[in-house]
């Protein structure tokens, strides 16, 4: 979702994103969304986070939705900081993903 939103339209307007089924083990193109990727979810990281540490962004809009990527992905236990990080993903955040 976010983080390849962010991809097309901050990083690589050209990009192909390929999502994959579960457990796809890639040899090629920049992995993300998945254990293997650099650009991953971590104990105190989301994946949309980790692409703003290598291509940062000064849009405060930009900033917001990593702050709700945060809430969504990583404070799965704590109240959440906004109301829209309630909802679920849809399956396009239960794929690994690749750019190739």
């Amino acid at each position: 979702g976010a983080a390849a939103w962010y991809i097309k339209r901050h990083i690589d307007p050209m990009a192909v994103i390929q999502l994959s089924p579960p457990d796809t083990l890639f040899d090629s193109g920049i992995v993300f969304d998945t254990p293997q990727g650099r650009y991953r979810r971590t104990q105190n990281t989301s994946t949309f986070e980790s692409l703003l540490r290598d291509y940062p962004s000064n849009d405060p809009i930009v900033r917001q939705i990593g702050d709700l990527m945060h809430d969504i992905e990583i404070n799965i236990w704590m109240p959440k900081k906004y109301p829209e990080s309630t909802r679920q993903p849809g399956l396009a955040g239960r794929l690994p993903h690749r750019v190739l």
